[in-house]
């Protein structure tokens, strides 16, 4: 906890006061935040803070670092008619995060450095949460590499198995341009984000389970087998370790998915994961199994989940993201599993459902927080601006009252699509109160004021800095 005498200094835009702080080490009561010019400027005890235009008393609530979401899809641009960035960033500052790392399988794909400055222009004013963009890492050649890496990307993604055919489904390059990809990142000094699945082997069970006229999700997880994931983690996994390249494995799906990343990660190479709010609640018996759970690599059994809500708590998995990939309404209706788009929607409610079922999962409130906030920052390379509540960081703040009850359905989920895969589901525990850069986002459950975001460049980026 920070102590600085403001005895001689003017008063700061903002105190909270009284409530309990949770960082990444441990949980700080009694404690109060001072934040002025959207950053904070002291941390401790209430009577250790400056004057101040305005307070705010959290008496029995709970402070928290804004969250980081390393993994977004919102859509823009050319799929706009599935959600947008106001949308999706919107739903994500009323679920306390703070900051979204956004992938490039758009229409027309991230993946030269005009097609990055065109995003950049278009999501600039329009989203509620600081962002960060991702580059594609595409099949074929690599050419674009450093000029993507100087436009500003956070990081690089690439697709190791297609998750469907069309637009925003980019195809996997070969293991020879993978390879040569992963040396150039490597002197570029960018992590390369990786969804892990064997393309062929994809194609085959999926032609394999349709030839059995198989049509629910039993059918789509006999498709995707566990060692779709763990091969793919395994293979670009001695790529990392010829090349140097630092790698991060995107939704962990499986018990297999976990043992290939830390067999990777003890011998020595740069690797992260994450896995995301739905593998670690379903199967769950209160929500039930339904075709719109449909999601590439695909939700599987309890024995696999467990083994991820393990992994999550001992650091084995570093992180949680909320793979939120919105689709419209018919596209996620049909009645036979093919023709429903993978991909669900998460980022508004995946903070409250860690809270509420953080004892569940293993998770103190002090691990819920490295993994939401401090990890995806410092795997990304945003920390300690982002995912850490300390003088000199941004005043990003989600602060949440305890003993709130919530119940997940299409009246507060905001969202162009709100039936998402948790509706029916109850808690307690969630953010009423969320502040970006010292100014406040969403309150009660609502937005407050207007799209205020800052675009957050790579460490390549040589420009000014927002």
């Amino acid at each position: 906890m920070s102590r600085v005498d403001f005895s001689e200094s003017p008063a700061v835009d903002l105190v909270i006061e009284n409530g309990t702080l949770v960082d990444a080490v441990g949980e700080h009561p009694n404690t109060s935040v001072a934040v002025d010019g959207g950053r904070f400027v002291a941390v401790g005890p209430p009577g250790a803070m400056p004057v101040a235009e305005r307070r705010i008393d959290a008496s029995g609530m709970y402070l928290l670092p804004g969250m980081v979401d390393a993994h977004v899809h919102f859509r823009e641009p050319g799929m706009e008619y599935k959600e947008g960035f106001p949308v999706g960033s919107g739903a994500a500052a009323l679920g306390g995060v703070t900051t979204v790392l956004d992938m490039p399988n758009t229409e027309p794909p991230t993946d030269t450095a005009v097609r990055f400055a065109e995003k950049l222009d278009l999501v600039r004013g329009r989203s509620w949460v600081d962002y960060g963009f991702y580059a594609l890492l595409g099949p074929g050649e690599a050419t674009e590499l450093e000029g993507l890496a100087d436009s500003g990307a956070v990081g690089f993604k690439v697709f190791l198995g297609q998750s469907e055919q069309g637009p925003g489904c980019p195809l996997p390059p070969d293991d020879g341009d993978l390879h040569a990809a992963m040396g150039e990142l490597a002197r570029l000094g960018l992590r390369l984000a990786v969804h892990a699945e064997n393309h062929a082997m994809v194609l085959h069970g999926i032609a394999k389970v349709k030839a059995g006229r198989g049509t629910g999700l039993e059918a789509h997880r006999s498709s995707r087998p566990p060692l779709v994931e763990s091969e793919a983690i395994r293979r670009v996994g001695l790529f990392a370790a010829d090349t140097g390249c630092a790698v991060h494995i995107v939704h962990v799906s499986a018990a297999e998915g976990v043992a290939a990343a830390v067999t990777v990660r003890s011998s020595g190479v740069d690797l992260t994961a994450e896995t995301c709010p739905h593998y670690l609640l379903l199967p769950d018996e209160a929500i039930g199994e339904r075709l719109r759970h449909r999601v590439n690599p695909p939700i599987r059994t309890l024995g696999d989940r467990d083994a991820l809500r393990k992994a999550l708590a001992t650091g084995d998995l570093q992180f949680v993201a909320s793979d939120h990939a919105p689709h419209s309404p018919a596209e996620k209706s049909a009645n036979d599993v093919w023709r429903v788009r993978p991909g669900v929607i998460g980022v508004q409610h995946q903070l409250q459902i860690l809270w509420s079922r953080r004892d569940e999962f293993g998770l103190s409130r002090s691990d819920l927080v490295r993994a939401t906030a401090f990890e995806p920052a410092r795997t990304w390379g945003l920390w300690p601006r982002k995912g850490s509540v300390t003088p000199g960081a941004d005043a990003d703040l989600v602060v949440i009252d305890p003993n709130r009850p919530w119940t997940i359905d299409e009246d507060v989920t905001h969202s162009a699509n709100p039936e998402g895969p948790f509706a029916g589901l109850r808690g307690t525990g969630a953010p009423v109160l969320t502040l970006l850069r010292g100014s406040v986002v969403a309150k009660g459950g609502r937005l407050v004021g207007s799209p205020s975001g800052n675009w957050l460049p790579g460490s390549r980026w040589r420009g000014p800095r927002p």
